[in-house]
This record gives C-alpha cells, sequence and structure tokens, in this order.
C-alpha cells in the first residue's frame, strides 16, 4: 500500500513541485480512476502525506459551471441530519406497482445515531432536525428545500449494476429504452424501507437520478458519512458519475464523502472532529480532522482517514443557521401528510363538487403558541394548499376542471392551528389573501374547520392522518359571510394521489 502511494505521488505531484513553493492549498480537477485516487494520503519524498502540507480540494466537472437557481433566491434553512433508517418499515399511501429491482438488504446502524447525536450537539439542532427509524424517508428529503448543512449516516451503494424502467421515476418528457442503463441510477442512499418492496411512490433507495432532481441550491454542504459515497461510475470527461455528481446537480455547494468503506467507529470520531473544526471552512475542516485521526487516536493508518474527501469550493465558510443568534427557533419539521376535503353544491341538473388538498411536508414554522392553542405557517414549496373542482351532469361522473389553484402561486400564506380545550380539540387550515392583491377580498379568503371531542387530536403535533367526516361534531369549509357560509364537507380523508402539480 504505502509503496503503491508513493508511486502515485512521484508519477502526479511530483512533476509540478518547482511550481508549488508557498502553496498551501490544492484545487483538484480528477478524471477516471484518479477520481477515486486518496491523494491526502500520497507520500512525497520526505515520507510526509499530502494532507500534511496542504489542503485538498476536489472540483468535479459539473461544479466548474455551477450556478445560483435560475428560479431566483432560495430559503436557507437549518441544518438537517438523517440516520438510521428503519430499513424494514412499510410505507403508507402506496399507489403503484412495485419497483422493478431486486431488494437488497440492508442491517440496522445504532452507531449512525451516535453519530447523528454528536452532530446536533455540535450544530445546535433541535431534535426535530434529527430523521431517524421510520420519519428517516424519501418524501421528507424531498420535501426539506435548502437546508444549509445535510448529513447522511446511513448506507450507500456506489453502484448496482441493475437496470430499473425508467418510467417509474416519471422524471422524463419524452420515451427512453426500458434497457437503458443511466449512471445516475446504479448510485443510491439506503432509507426508511429499503428492505422490502414499497408499492408507492417511494421505495426507500434514493437514487442519484432523484437526488439530482431535488432543490437543494440553499444548501452549502452535504455530508455523506456513508461507504463508498464518492464512487460511481467512471465517464471518461465526466469522472465519476454516482452521488458526488448528483447533489451538485441539485445545487449543493459543497460535498464531503467516503471514497470506501467505513468502520464505524473511527467515521464517528472523524465526524467529532471535522465538526469541531467546520467553522474554519469544510476543505480545512477535513484536513483538521485527518490530522487529529493521525495523531489524537489509535486510527493514524491512512484507511481510517484518508477516504474522505472534500469536493467544493475550497474557500467556502460555514456558520450554520442553528448557531446564529436569528436562527428561529420556532421553524421544525413535519412529517409527510396530505389531507383531501371535498364539498358539493347542487344547481338544477348540474353539481359542482370542490376538491381542498392540503400538503404538509418539511419545514413549517410555529408562529404563535398558548397553554390551548398552537399554529403553524405552511412553508411553500414543500407545503401547500390546492383547490380544485370538477363538474356533474344529471349524475353522470364528475368532469375535472382543468384550472388548479395553488396558495404558493398566488403568494397566500397558509396556516394550521391546533386547538385542545376541555372536552374539544379542532384544527383550522387557513389561507389568507396576500397583502395588496386586489382580485380578492381581504381577511379570511378560505377556512377548513374540523372541530370534534378532546380526544380526536391528541397533541399539538401536527396529524399524520385525518380522521374521516363522520368522526367531527363540524366539519366545514368557508370564505366568509360574503360567500354564503360554510359548507359541510362529504369527505376528509388522506389525498388519493401525491400533489401533481
Amino acid at each position: 500500500m504505502q509503496e503503491s502511494i508513493k508511486r502515485l505521488y512521484q508519477e502526479v505531484i511530483a512533476p509540478l513541485e518547482g511550481s508549488l513553493n508557498g502553496v498551501s492549498k490544492l484545487l483538484i480537477v480528477p478524471d477516471g480512476k484518479l477520481t477515486l485516487a486518496p491523494i491526502d494520503a500520497f507520500i512525497d519524498s520526505h515520507e510526509q502525506y499530502l494532507v500534511q502540507r496542504y489542503t485538498v480540494s476536489y472540483i468535479a466537472y459539473d461544479l466548474l459551471g455551477h450556478s445560483p437557481d435560475p428560479r431566483g433566491p432560495n430559503k436557507t434553512t437549518a441544518p438537517i441530519i438523517i440516520a438510521n433508517p428503519d430499513f424494514d418499515a412499510a410505507l403508507s399511501n402506496s399507489n403503484g406497482p412495485p419497483a422493478g429491482a431486486a431488494r437488497l438488504r440492508f442491517e440496522p446502524l445504532p452507531g449512525a445515531e451516535l453519530e447523528a447525536s454528536d452532530v446536533e450537539q455540535a450544530l445546535h439542532l433541535t431534535p426535530d432536525r434529527v430523521l431517524t427509524g421510520k420519519s428517516a424517508r424519501e418524501a421528507t428529503i424531498r420535501s426539506i428545500g435548502g437546508p444549509e448543512i445535510l448529513h447522511f449516516a446511513t448506507h450507500s451503494v456506489p453502484y448496482l449494476g441493475w437496470k430499473v424502467p425508467l418510467s417509474a421515476y416519471d422524471l422524463f418528457e419524452f420515451p427512453r429504452s426500458l434497457a437503458m442503463e443511466d449512471p445516475l441510477l446504479q448510485s443510491v442512499i439506503a432509507l426508511s424501507g429499503a428492505n422490502r418492496p414499497q408499492t408507492g411512490p417511494e421505495d426507500g433507495l434514493l437514487t442519484g437520478l432523484e437526488i439530482a432532481s431535488l432543490r437543494l441550491y440553499g444548501t452549502r454542504l452535504v455530508v455523506l458519512s456513508t461507504c463508498e459515497a464518492g464512487q460511481g461510475a467512471l465517464v471518461d470527461g465526466q469522472g465519476v458519475l454516482g452521488l458526488r455528481a448528483a447533489f451538485s446537480m441539485a445545487g449543493a455547494q459543497g460535498l464531503v464523502m467516503s471514497l470506501w468503506p467505513v468502520d464505524d467507529k473511527a467515521g464517528r470520531r472523524f465526524m467529532q472532529f471535522f465538526y469541531a473544526h467546520l467553522d474554519a471552512g469544510p476543505a480545512e475542516a477535513v484536513r483538521l480532522a485527518q490530522l487529529d485521526m493521525m495523531a489524537k487516536t489509535e486510527y493514524k493508518q491512512p484507511r481510517y482517514w484518508a477516504g474522505y474527501a472534500y469536493s467544493g469550493d475550497p474557500a467556502a465558510k460555514i456558520q450554520p443557521l442553528a448557531a446564529r443568534p436569528d436562527a428561529g427557533a420556532a421553524e421544525l419539521l413535519a412529517a409527510p401528510t396530505c389531507l383531501e376535503v371535498t364539498t358539493h353544491q347542487d344547481s338544477g341538473p348540474s353539481t359542482l363538487f370542490e376538491i381542498l388538498r392540503v400538503k404538509i411536508a418539511g419545514a413549517v414554522r410555529r408562529s404563535s403558541s398558548s397553554p390551548e392553542r398552537v399554529t403553524y405557517e405552511l412553508l411553500p414549496p414543500s407545503s401547500d394548499l390546492e383547490e380544485s373542482y370538477a363538474r356533474s351532469i344529471d349524475n353522470g361522473p364528475p368532469q375535472p376542471d382543468p384550472e388548479v389553484k395553488l396558495a404558493s402561486r398566488h403568494r397566500f400564506p397558509v396556516s394550521l392551528t391546533i386547538e385542545r380545550t376541555k372536552g374539544q380539540s379542532a384544527v383550522y387550515i387557513r389561507e389568507y389573501v396576500a397583502d395588496g392583491d386586489v382580485r380578492y377580498k381581504p381577511g379570511t379568503y378560505l377556512l377548513i374547520t374540523l372541530k370534534g371531542a378532546g380526544n380526536l387530536f391528541s397533541s399539538f403535533d401536527i396529524p399524520s392522518q385525518f380522521p374521516p367526516v363522520t368522526s367531527y361534531t363540524e366539519a366545514s369549509v368557508s370564505r366568509g359571510a360574503e360567500y354564503g357560509g360554510p359548507k359541510q364537507l362529504d369527505r376528509v380523508g388522506s389525498c388519493a394521489a401525491q400533489f401533481a402539480h
């Protein structure tokens, strides 16, 4: 091993030594198998590791032209940790055939939860920012927007070698051969439900292709404390196409990853050192953590520390939101849920059906609180309210109206209030007219009321499921007196499908 990395130093770095006088940082754009080489561990002619002389950062080809989100500024939220998912979980709200891939088998990672606790303390996070067990699922990750730091402590697979029907991912506007092997479908992160076939929109395997479709332009750092996260499919001229490239495509500005399998105990120690040095910037934090591993632990051999690498801007600095005075402790993560309510209005031979869907996921903000009432602001784009209509003539099948209104498109704020008094509990979902919008009358534009017995909503947490319409003493939707008063709801339940708009 030592002779090999000495030889690599002579072939790759030694020819440049005359140009490196006074240099302390190396910025490397690797290609081919050099992408997987532990350059930090190269040994020079003075028997020193390269990491003892330089801070090494990598720039992938796709990062060279990295640009901001063309859709405009992005809100950055507090860091999120995903650790030790429940790989055997059965996920609900399924609607479709199981994925065509043969199932892998992932073992629990109790050490990952210890690591998650270390990171939680280092970043001064609230417990809701740590997703473990069944909460560590794809639906949540798709809804989180741009957390400043996104830390994964789970299993990953760099190259599956199976062919998946691309139609299952519904990410393409043109047909492609089902036999096509897309490199970004081969690298996966294992999440909740990964050990069993799932029949819904999430199968527990977050592929590189799915990661690339996320909107992470507010994310300054992704940390993949997973095995072989830096590997993938080698493509000439593009380096490694895998998780590294996928997170860059999603907008993440930097990535810390491992190039080979991680020893659990050594990995936890490395992450403790890394986060202790994070105020120096992620590139320097990796270097200092590697030096600490050699100087302060029994894990002195390169196999324990040299596999960690940083890809991104070497000058990047991170001051985690959770450590700032204005961090906004009222912001929480909500478990993914989707409430659907319906009502109708008869007019002669015609019946007009109104369908309201409230999608709740990702970050929400607790805007007010009292002993009897808590109000949450639902933050777009991960949370939203959708209004649509359908019409039936002479009791025929309802024909949907193609026009659908989303609160986020009109910038209408949406809130959810949970009220609990003696003998009664209720949920109120309100949509307000945006300030200055002259198309609608001011005041409450829409109000969904779900009221019942005291045990109907047993806590001030946002419900993951809502009881059926027969469970309520009042179940109505209203828009104020000028619209004719409240209408009784015909149905209350989970959304039949995910938001399509």
